[in-house]
């Protein structure tokens, strides 16, 4: 039987969700390849809808109660690899450190380490994995002999998205009418408030489904601010995502991980910066033509938010060119490839 996969990673209302949706599609690759290998997430999980998809996917969870910098953490790390003795550790998270790191991979195990923006000093990792198409423009200082899984070929995308992608044949609308807005696990700055707002001086002939995170604190309070709005809806603990990214024309979208989910199902995409590590993420995808960035979340104004949505909803052209373009970009094979290079590895 194969030895186990030890995930590590957080995913609290302060920091959002995507460490962990990610791993969840990289942990349904390594199943497939394994034949039902065991799978243990150790991490601070706060969001009790996180912890029934943790179920939903067989994945064992450990909670850890005092995450790094608390010596808790590398303590637990060390005492479940002595008593699993991992195929390999993964880490995801943006406060594993060059000192995290240092010590996870002196624990003897092969160790993959996933990063979006080279802030540490230092990287130490078996594998190295950026999946953001930008990735070979930053410097890393390395280990020798570490791997690079660089650019969107190594994109990790959540397993209900990918069956989705059948869905290619679908026409792009001649006018963009049906709006999808989801603004991160947690939506920690209210931006689903501001969507709203704009929204409603669409016009009638619009739709809206608004996506409620697994974080998200303020789900009453935007169902009461959306009750007015016959031709809005919201959703929350969504299990469905690829279907709503298929129905919608366009999405405003918080530039995070989701950037890439709706490339690859070929949703033009308007993307706001909502933290640091989305910067060069929202301007990647800029750059390559599948969404419109809008820049840092406090510049947006309800005006400018309302110019931007009636003018790519208008549009059939950058809207067929964008769809076009992410679908080229995201194949949806990058777990598949990185626990290929796992296994080889």
């Amino acid at each position: 039987m194969a030895r186990p996969l030890l995930l590590r990673t957080d995913a609290r209302f302060d920091i959002g969700t995507g460490h962990l949706m990610r791993l969840l599609a990289l942990a349904d690759a390594w199943r497939s390849h394994t034949r039902g290998g065991k799978i243990i997430l150790l991490g601070d999980v706060a969001v009790a809808g996180l912890r029934q998809r943790l179920e939903h996917f067989a994945i064992e969870f450990q909670s850890l109660a005092h995450p790094y910098p608390e010596t808790d953490d590398l303590a637990t790390l060390a005492s479940l690899t002595k008593e699993l003795r991992p195929a390999w550790i993964v880490l995801d998270g943006y406060h594993f450190d060059a000192d995290y790191q240092f010590a996870a991979r002196a624990l003897g195990f092969p160790l993959l380490v996933i990063d979006d923006f080279a802030h540490h000093r230092s990287y130490s990792a078996d594998l190295l994995l950026n999946a953001n198409p930008d990735a070979t423009q930053l410097s890393y200082n390395l280990e020798p002999n570490t791997r690079l899984l660089f650019g969107s070929r190594f994109c990790l995308l959540r397993p209900e998205l990918r069956t989705a992608r059948d869905a290619n044949s679908l026409p792009v609308a001649q006018y963009g009418r049906k709006l999808l807005i989801t603004m991160g696990g947690a939506d920690s700055h209210g931006l689903s408030f501001l969507a709203l707002q704009a929204f409603a001086e669409l016009g009638a002939e619009w739709e809206a489904k608004i996506v409620l995170g697994s974080a998200n604190q303020r789900g009453e309070e935007l169902r009461n601010a959306a009750a007015g709005y016959p031709n809005v809806e919201i959703l929350a603990d969504v299990q469905n995502m690829g279907a709503l990214m298929l129905w919608a024309d366009l999405a405003l979208a918080a530039a995070g991980t989701t950037t890439w989910e709706l490339a690859y199902l070929g949703v033009p995409a308007l993307l706001i910066v909502t933290a640091d590590n989305q910067i060069r993420v929202a301007a990647a995808a800029q750059s390559l033509g599948c969404a419109i960035n809008l820049g840092w979340w406090e510049n947006l104004t309800i005006t400018d938010l309302i110019s931007a949505l009636r003018a790519l909803a208008a549009n059939f052209r950058h809207r067929r060119n964008m769809t076009n373009v992410g679908r080229r970009t995201i194949d949806g094979k990058g777990a598949v490839r990185v626990v290929r290079a796992m296994i080889m590895g």
